[in-house]
């Protein structure tokens, strides 16, 4: 908003909503990818997943849907809150932000903690898949 021109900020404006138009699109060709993975998978499973006793590949992929769901409706919020302007609604009061952008950000990560798609990587590779504090309290899968 420094430039200050209004011919500036309306192409702002519209390179901002094109941009998440953009994304939008792109992640959802992304769970369109993982759901056509998911129904293979079912159908045809892998050597590795029928040769572990415990590999809890489903449950993380409905982990994926979740936090792709909640990223979405953020981005589709980003959206509408550029659509209305400078000036809108969502861009004159805070609330909305905190709901629509840091609560649900929020979420998604609470999500990725409880459920970090590393497991699965450790349990491929014949850790026990499970979360680990060391002496400085990182996390690591094992």
């Amino acid at each position: 908003m420094a430039s200050g021109t209004s011919t500036a900020l309306t192409t702002g404006k519209y390179v901002v909503i094109g941009g998440l138009a953009v994304q939008i699109i792109f992640f959802s060709l992304f769970i369109v990818t993982a759901t056509i993975f998911h129904k293979r998978l079912i159908k045809t499973p892998t050597d590795k997943v029928l040769g572990h006793t415990y590999l809890p590949w489903k449950e993380h992929m409905l982990t994926l849907y979740l936090g792709s769901f909640i990223i979405l409706v953020r981005s589709a919020f980003r959206v509408v809150e550029y659509a209305m302007g400078y000036n809108g609604y969502l861009m004159s009061n805070e609330w909305p932000l905190y709901i629509f952008d840091a609560l649900l950000m929020t979420c998604t990560m609470a999500i990725f903690v409880v459920r970090h798609p590393s497991e699965i990587n450790a349990l491929l590779k014949g850790g026990h898949g499970k979360v680990v504090h060391n002496v400085v309290g990182v996390r690591s899968v094992v």
